[in-house]
């Protein structure tokens, strides 16, 4: 007699880390993101010198691509000696920091009051309704600003500021996602079982709304990280002599039409960290997402 034992296919962790070697850009996205991840952990035994130390006999020292570049620092200089490709790689430290502390503080916020919204309804959807609109109507770089200005501008205060204003977009997809599962049937099966209503939101709401807060998540790590270089470009954000790549390029403007290069280095450095979050965050809004596309 033959056997009538069912064929077990792979299983869902299989499916989506075959879709992730499949779409290319999540590749490159993670990669690239992974490495900085990496530079930014392993940053004192990585760097080849200390980004603090000044030598006023070593500054400005062009990069490796000129004729006249010193080896011992393959970057070169910035204006008061210090070695850049140092300051790069802990300047990667202060940009990842930065967006995931961010993203961890707005997220939980964001998350607990869209969820609240979206599955209790009523007066709870419309007080959490109000908060986000009344928080959409404010321009967060300019407030961002002013409160930098009342308080002071430090890293924890940069860190504090992004985590309290950048939950709206949390907020909402959160609403939206558990409006839509609220009405599923299992949950409609806790709720007649008798479960509490911690526990369905625990047990039943947020298993299925990991996938959207996360492409939400590496979105706003990558608002976080560019209001930042922003910030600290103006003068507002973290301070010297910490290495942060916008104060880099704050540092950088006064030798732009004579040495474009110590603006070109942090530029490209942001950009890439920037281009690879928003690749990761395509990556896993198509990869997990239902109908996902691979590219």
């Amino acid at each position: 007699m033959a056997d009538q034992t069912p064929a077990v296919g792979p299983s869902p962790g299989r499916i989506a880390l075959r879709r992730m070697l499949a779409h290319r850009s999540f590749a490159l996205g993670v990669s690239v993101l992974l490495v900085m991840t990496l530079m930014a952990i392993f940053a004192p035994l990585i760097a080849p010198h200390d980004p603090y130390a000044t030598d006023l006999t070593q500054r400005l020292l062009p990069p490796f691509w000129h004729d006249d570049s010193v080896p011992e620092h393959i970057l070169g200089t910035d204006k008061v000696g210090r070695d850049y490709l140092s300051r790069l790689i802990y300047g990667a430290r202060v940009s990842l920091a930065i967006g995931v502390l961010a993203v961890l503080l707005s997220g939980l916020i964001g998350t607990v009051l869209g969820v609240a919204a979206g599955y209790f309804g009523g007066k709870v959807d419309a007080v959490v309704t109000y908060l986000i609109g009344t928080r959409l109507s404010l321009p967060l770089f300019l407030v961002a600003l002013a409160v930098v200005a009342m308080f002071g501008s430090s890293l924890t205060i940069v860190i504090l500021v992004l985590g309290l204003f950048l939950w709206d977009q949390f907020a909402v997809v959160m609403r939206s996602v558990t409006k839509q599962i609220r009405s599923q049937d299992y949950v409609r099966a806790a709720r007649a079982a008798g479960a509490s209503h911690m526990r369905i939101l625990w047990r039943e709401i947020l298993p299925n709304v990991r996938e959207p807060l996360l492409v939400v998540a590496t979105v706003e790590m990558a608002n976080a990280i560019i209001l930042e270089a922003s910030l600290s470009f103006l003068g507002f954000g973290v301070q010297a002599p910490l290495p942060s790549w916008g104060l880099m390029l704050s540092d950088a403007r006064e030798f732009m039409f004579f040495d474009p290069w110590l603006l070109t280095i942090p530029g490209c450095a942001l950009f890439a960290l920037l281009l690879a979050i928003n690749l990761t965050g395509d990556g896993l809004r198509d990869v997990t997402g239902r109908g996902g596309v691979l590219r």
